[in-house]
């Protein structure tokens, strides 16, 4: 590859690994091993391991295996930092995503390509399948009066796009104009799920996506973090189970039901379950799970609301 001796950085996680490969290597070690110039990882939301609950500051760290410097783009800044990058040229990135608005390793990205821009750096997508399928679009389009971090273009919640597609669409559309190159994948098929292309493979890309069905929750339950209930965090279940010691099950579930119409791809049962850390830690909740018969048809966004 034609940047093998350039000074560079990426943007990764531990458990953003070489598929295709035996040992499923992280990206950053895979790099290395094949004499890649790589002088310092980036690290977004959850920091390099994937051991940060969601929202707690990442501090710059050294990676053990490596002994990299690794910097975070999750604490007192979201950009790269000039003093960071002096000695690099290139700033690869390669993380597993979810296609999700309020996930927020897109908005990582957003904030790279601002800063390659700003600091006159490359950026390299290495690019990776939507686990969710690059096909099926679900959700409202952000009102851009309600940008944030867990929000940063205007964009549907489920935007069926590849992590090199995103960046594409933020240096066009957000008016970026980074110098960006896309590492396509070869023979890729946008209807595929992740279980499709890689079947028995998974590594969580946050501490509570611990399944392609939680992903898929996700993308719609993610909206009970804002109110006081259990989404199932501190359970084998995140996400999947939503409750609270409050909560009468029966009259929710004959509500749910009374829109069983509306609710293509989706069933729901009663459940019962003691968070072990989150919301309502120790308590005993009542509430649903939420089961994916179709996942085709599904659109949680959509059942959320």
């Amino acid at each position: 590859m034609k940047y093998r001796k350039i000074p560079s950085g990426i943007v990764t996680t531990f458990a953003t690994h070489v598929l295709n490969h035996p040992n499923f290597p992280p990206a950053s070690e895979f790099l290395l091993s094949h004499n890649f110039n790589i002088k310092k990882i980036f690290a977004a939301e959850h920091g390099y391991y994937l051991v940060k609950t969601a929202g707690e500051n990442v501090q710059n760290t050294k990676e053990i295996h490596t002994n990299l410097p690794v910097y975070s783009l999750y604490g007192t800044t979201k950009e790269i930092l000039s003093e960071w990058v002096k000695d690099i040229d290139i700033i690869f990135y390669d993380i597993n995503d979810l296609g999700l608005r309020f996930y927020t390793f897109g908005s990582t990205l957003y904030y790279v390509l601002l800063s390659a821009k700003k600091l006159n750096k490359k950026v390299v997508i290495l690019d990776r399948p939507n686990p969710l399928t690059a096909e099926i679009v679900d959700g409202n389009i952000l009102n851009k009066e309600y940008k944030s971090f867990v929000g940063i273009s205007e964009l549907p919640v489920r935007y069926a796009f590849t992590q090199g597609e995103l960046a594409l669409y933020y240096n066009s559309e957000e008016n970026i104009n980074a110098e960006l190159e896309v590492i396509p994948m070869e023979n890729y098929n946008r209807n595929l799920w992740w279980d499709e292309i890689y079947p028995h493979i998974w590594f969580n890309p946050s501490p509570n996506i611990n399944s392609l069905t939680t992903a898929l929750i996700y993308s719609g339950s993610c909206l009970f973090e804002g109110i006081n209930v259990s989404y199932g965090i501190g359970t084998t279940r995140p996400f999947e189970l939503i409750g609270a010691p409050w909560i009468n099950t029966h009259k929710w579930l004959d509500s749910l039901l009374s829109y069983k119409e509306h609710l293509n791809g989706v069933l729901f049962t009663k459940t019962v379950f003691v968070p072990k850390y989150g919301n309502y830690n120790g308590k005993v909740c009542y509430g649903i799970q939420v089961i994916i018969n179709n996942r085709n048809n599904v659109r949680m966004f959509n059942v959320a609301v």
